[in-house]
């Protein structure tokens, strides 16, 4: 009995077993979605602002003046009123030499002027008492003459006493070496005591004026009736920037256009002033120039980071209202600061892809990766 109700369910459960097996089998297979793709990309609006138009150049920065500081005077050295590398102001003293054998020869000459200012004012009462005779006829007219010689004679040798009297002066003062102009003084060539000649070929110091300071640049010859028509209405700014062209050194004006065309690389010389008052700005530094020749009013500008290359020229990703992008082709004019006008393709309101365009397909549905700092980074970058 127990083995016949073993095998009656273990019948059942094979039953049970082989139903669910064609169940299984037979039921219907439900399909699978897959997954929309997307892309992780950042974005910008398109911004109307003002553009400017300005014509990009590598320049040098140069000294506005530089000066060989020498002495005009031979003497020994017995002060230094300057640190190397300290700011002078004109006027301020450099050196001093030994004034003892000027002063000396000034006092010779003040003398000298003194004993012939006697002599002159004797020769003048000579003349008044011989006139007065010749007047009675108790004197002739020869002794009359004579003194009127002695007395122009007295005249001159003063002239030439006060003249010796200037030249000291001047001695004693050039025996002080002062600042001719405003400036940073370069390295000391010579020591306290140390005795120079006036004839001396080897300057004391170099003073270099670095407030203003120039820079000189090159730009293409096509752009120079441009200048030249901008010059007579206005004068033109000039930016002066680090080697990335991100960075503002300084702002000046354009001072000299060159005058010839360099045959060689087509190319015409400027020359611009800049202030310069917090010294970023350098002798021998290379920076890129940028002069400013006008405005561009309320541009469609998009970040410069936004722009492709496609098939037929420059292109870019808008992204549309629901979250997927279009290529269009575009049109480009002035670029500043990262951020391009386009003249053609991309209207006001749009928002276009500045990150992660690899691989964007037309259609493809992309998600922002972060809205705020993609808005920020766009706003500096079209500034």
């Amino acid at each position: 009995m127990r083995g016949w109700l073993t095998g009656a369910i273990g019948l059942t459960a094979l039953g049970a077993v082989l139903l669910g097996y064609r169940a299984i089998d037979h039921a219907p297979a439900k399909p699978v979605m897959a997954a929309p793709q997307t892309r992780l990309v950042s974005v910008a609006d398109v911004k109307i602002q003002d553009m400017p138009v300005a014509v990009r150049g590598i320049g040098t920065v140069d000294p506005f003046n530089t000066v060989s500081i020498k002495s005009r005077v031979d003497g020994a050295i017995v002060a230094i009123h300057f640190e190397e590398g300290q700011t002078v102001k004109p006027g301020d003293p450099l050196f001093e030499i030994d004034p003892r054998p000027f002063a000396a020869q000034l006092a010779q000459a003040e003398a000298a002027l003194q004993k012939d200012q006697a002599v002159m004012a004797n020769a003048n009462a000579d003349l008044q008492r011989f006139q007065a005779l010749s007047a009675k006829e108790y004197a002739s007219r020869q002794s009359v003459d004579t003194q009127k010689a002695l007395v122009a004679q007295s005249q001159a040798q003063m002239a030439a006493d006060q003249a010796q009297i200037d030249m000291a002066k001047l001695q004693l003062n050039y025996a002080t070496i002062r600042a001719p102009i405003g400036g940073r003084v370069g390295r000391r060539l010579v020591d306290l005591g140390n005795f120079i000649l006036a004839s001396d070929s080897k300057p004391l110091i170099t003073l270099t004026q670095i407030q203003p300071i120039a820079v000189t640049f090159t730009v293409p010859q096509d752009v120079l009736p441009e200048i030249q028509a901008r010059m007579v209405q206005t004068t033109l700014g000039v930016e002066a920037r680090g080697p990335d062209n991100q960075v503002l050194l300084a702002t000046g004006k354009l001072a000299l256009v060159g005058d010839a065309i360099d045959r060689a690389s087509g190319t015409i010389s400027l020359k611009a002033v800049f202030e310069n008052g917090d010294q970023r700005l350098w002798p021998g530094q290379f920076v890129n120039a940028r002069l400013m020749l006008r405005t561009l009013p309320n541009a469609v500008t998009i970040p410069e980071a936004a722009i492709g290359l496609g098939p037929d020229g420059p292109i870019a990703w808008v992204m549309k209202p629901d979250s997927t992008v279009t290529m269009r082709n575009i049109e480009i004019g002035v670029k500043a600061q990262g951020a391009v006008a386009v003249t053609k393709g991309i209207s006001r309101g749009e928002t276009v892809v500045v990150e992660g365009q690899d691989g964007v397909t037309e259609g493809m549905r992309v998600t922002v990766s972060d809205p705020q700092a993609t808005a920020a980074a766009a706003g500096g970058k079209g500034a």
